[in-house]
């Protein structure tokens, strides 16, 4: 492997971001982030503030162009949202008829406030008090084991029809 200038200050500028993300999320636990964060059941986000929340978890691709993201948002049927002060740092959202089936179709917290229960909480927020209704949803790569701690196991029996463009 060939070594630059370069590469190398790339490397450790990427390194050094790890580090400050891992300390931010420390500080956060100890200064009380977690518990100034509220969530709240049906309040509606404006797409204003959804774009930035995605684009921080890395969900660039599902936010350009913005109009099928807002459309989305706005045929939910519930959603769940995380607010630090008038900053919206989590949301969960599902489609449900109420009763039987819902399907919970984005989990999205912003790093500064993940690993601080803020995910728990919201999908607390859409599942508590509704044990007749099954949740269904497709884990990002690596969430199955978050996703085991909140009651959720694999079903061999689910079908998918991916998108097609």
């Amino acid at each position: 492997e060939t070594w630059t200038l370069a590469k190398v200050l790339r490397r450790m500028a990427c390194h050094a971001i790890d580090h400050l993300w891992e300390l931010d999320r420390r500080l956060a636990r100890v200064d009380g982030t977690a518990s100034r964060v509220r969530v709240v059941l049906d309040r509606l986000p404006e797409i204003e503030a959804v774009v930035p929340l995605l684009r921080s978890a890395g969900w660039d691709l599902d936010v350009e162009p913005p109009e099928p993201m807002a459309a989305a948002i706005a045929a939910t049927t519930e959603v769940a949202t995380a607010w630090d002060g008038d900053r919206l740092v989590g949301i969960a959202r599902s489609l449900t008829d109420g009763a039987r089936n819902a399907f919970v179709s984005t989990v999205v917290v912003h790093p500064r406030w993940q690993s601080l229960g803020v995910g728990e909480r919201l999908m607390g927020a859409l599942m508590d008090g509704r044990p007749g209704v099954r949740f269904a949803l497709s884990a990002a790569s690596g969430m199955d084991a978050w996703y085991a701690k909140l009651g959720f196991v694999p079903d061999p029996h689910a079908m998918v029809r991916r998108r097609t463009r």
